[in-house]
């Protein structure tokens, strides 16, 4: 093994040259990323970069066609599904469209992980719930149906689901694509409160601006199947690469970006 390809096992997320190829069409074309844990690396780049397609492959719903992944120290892009279902107890995703179950009620979708990788009791469980549901501002709604919720309220159902088996990883696809400024930011914030409480290695990925520069410990910028910038939001912000700047002057939202850490 290089040693590029040691430093990148010892981080908490790390992709090598990953390289994905559907026939002649090169979604992804040699990307490499480190995360160290506990931080919170965002994805931004216009739609068809290759942005959801890495998210993919990070929770083995996709393979490389080349290139290596590393979770936690473990060679993970040719784990066979039996070991990515182990792995995955220890990760959470929040879908673009939440993926609620909508034949299950709000409590069962969150409680969902709990039941199906868990050994704990009914009560420790709808204690679980309770206490999630709480968190994300939906106290009292474990009885309802994902098809009484707002666009909002599934987005956070989805979120809770997420947390509530306290993963060490957590993916975000799009979490505020869809939702009004005043709904999204609701959302942001729990994702800014989840990161400070539960400091859990994340990867967002998202056309969101407002979203990226308020959460994202680091931000990098997919284009055309590479990473073209890469760096904190206040470096990014700075990126005198003239694709990043037109992407983000366009991305920007009303009033421009709030946090420039």
């Amino acid at each position: 093994m290089s040693r590029e390809a040691v430093f990148l096992a010892e981080r908490a997320i790390s992709v090598n040259n990953v390289q994905m190829a559907y026939g002649a069409a090169k979604v992804l074309k040699g990307v490499s990323l480190a995360i160290d844990k506990g931080e919170v690396l965002a994805i931004i780049g216009p739609s068809g970069s290759g942005k959801s397609t890495l998210l993919r492959m990070l929770i083995g719903l996709s393979k490389p066609t080349g290139g290596s992944i590393f979770i936690n120290g473990r060679q993970v892009d040719s784990f066979s599904e039996k070991e990515w279902n182990r792995l995955r107890k220890s990760m959470g995703m929040v879908f673009q469209y939440s993926a609620l179950f909508d034949s299950m009620t709000v409590g069962d979708n969150v409680a969902f992980g709990l039941r199906q990788h868990t050994d704990k009791t009914n009560e420790e469980i709808l204690s679980i719930v309770e206490k999630t549901l709480e968190t994300i501002g939906l106290a009292g709604y474990s009885g309802y149906m994902p098809g009484q919720l707002s666009g909002g309220m599934k987005k956070r159902v989805s979120l809770a689901r997420a947390i509530a088996t306290t993963p060490e990883i957590l993916l975000y696809d799009e979490p505020t694509a869809g939702l009004d400024p005043v709904v999204a930011d609701v959302i942001n914030n729990l994702m800014l409160e989840t990161k400070k409480r539960m400091k859990v290695t994340s990867v967002l990925v998202t056309h969101d601006m407002y979203s990226a520069f308020m959460v994202a410990d680091r931000i990098a910028m997919i284009h055309e199947g590479l990473i073209i910038a890469e760096g904190t939001p206040a470096e990014i912000l700075k990126c005198e690469h003239e694709i990043v700047k037109t992407f983000i002057h366009k991305a920007m939202p009303p009033g421009g970006i709030i946090n420039e850490q």
